[in-house]
C-alpha cells in the first residue's frame, strides 16, 4: 500500500466520523426547545462530509473493500442520529414540564373511541378521548384530549397546567424513561460501534505507520 492511499484512508476514517457526529447533532438540534445548534449547517456539514468520505475511501481501497465500509458507516450514522433524536425527545418532554406545573384534578366525561388499528388476529389499538373538566383560581374550563380509556366517564385524573397559557398535559415518566432506554440503546450503538470500526482500522500495522521506502 503506498503513502497516498494510507492518507486517503485516514482522511476517509476522519471525515466519516465527523459527517456521523454532525448529523446526530442536527438531529438533535431540530426538536430541541433549548441547547439547539444552526439545524441546516450541521445537516449539509454532515452529508458533505460523508460524501467527500465516500470518495476518499475510492481511493484508499479496493472496490470490493469499501462498498461494506460504507454500508457500515450509513448504519453507524443512522443509529447516532436515532439515539440523538430520541435524547431530544426526552429533553423536550421534561423541558416542557417546567412550563406545565400546576397540578389540577380533572373529571372526565363523553368518552369515546377515536380510532382502531389492527385486526382480529393481532388485535386491536384503540384512540380513545375524553373531555376533561377542570378548575382553576375559580376558572371552569373544558377540553377534549386524549384518555387512557374509552370507560372513563366519571373518573378523576391529575393533569397539569401553564398557570400563563392555560396549556394542559400529562407528565408522563414512563414516557420519558422509554425515550431514554432508546437512545441509550440506539446512540450507544452507534458510538460503540464507531469507535470499534475506527480502532480496527487505526491498528492495522498498516494504518499505524507509513511504508517504508524498499531497499
Amino acid at each position: 500500500m503506498t503513502t497516498t492511499d494510507l492518507a486517503w484512508r485516514r482522511l476517509a476514517v476522519l471525515l466519516a466520523l465527523a459527517g456521523g457526529v454532525s448529523c446526530a447533532l442536527a438531529c438533535w438540534s431540530a426538536g430541541s426547545p433549548g441547547l439547539a445548534l444552526p439545524v441546516a449547517p450541521l445537516l449539509l456539514g454532515g452529508l458533505a462530509a460523508l460524501g467527500v468520505a465516500f470518495f476518499c475511501s475510492l481511493g484508499g481501497w479496493e472496490s470490493e473493500e469499501y462498498f461494506p465500509r460504507v454500508a457500515v458507516t450509513l448504519v453507524l450514522t443512522g443509529l447516532l442520529c436515532a439515539g440523538a433524536a430520541a435524547a431530544d425527545e426526552a429533553y423536550a418532554t421534561v423541558e416542557g414540564w417546567q412550563h406545565t406545573r400546576v397540578p389540577v384534578t380533572a373529571t372526565l366525561s363523553d368518552c369515546r373511541v377515536d380510532a382502531q388499528h389492527g385486526d382480529g388476529d393481532s388485535g386491536l389499538t384503540e384512540l380513545d378521548s375524553c373531555v376533561y373538566h377542570w378548575t382553576y383560581q375559580g376558572d371552569a374550563r373544558s377540553k377534549r384530549r386524549d384518555s387512557p380509556g374509552a370507560d372513563y366517564d366519571g373518573r378523576h385524573l391529575q393533569i397539569w397546567l401553564d398557570p400563563d397559557t392555560g396549556e394542559v398535559a400529562g407528565h408522563s415518566v414512563t414516557d420519558v424513561v422509554l425515550w431514554i432506554l432508546l437512545a441509550l440503546v440506539t446512540g450507544g450503538s452507534g458510538v460503540a460501534g464507531a469507535l470499534v470500526c475506527a480502532a480496527e482500522l487505526l491498528r492495522s500495522p498498516e494504518l499505524l505507520r507509513s511504508p517504508q521506502p524498499a531497499g
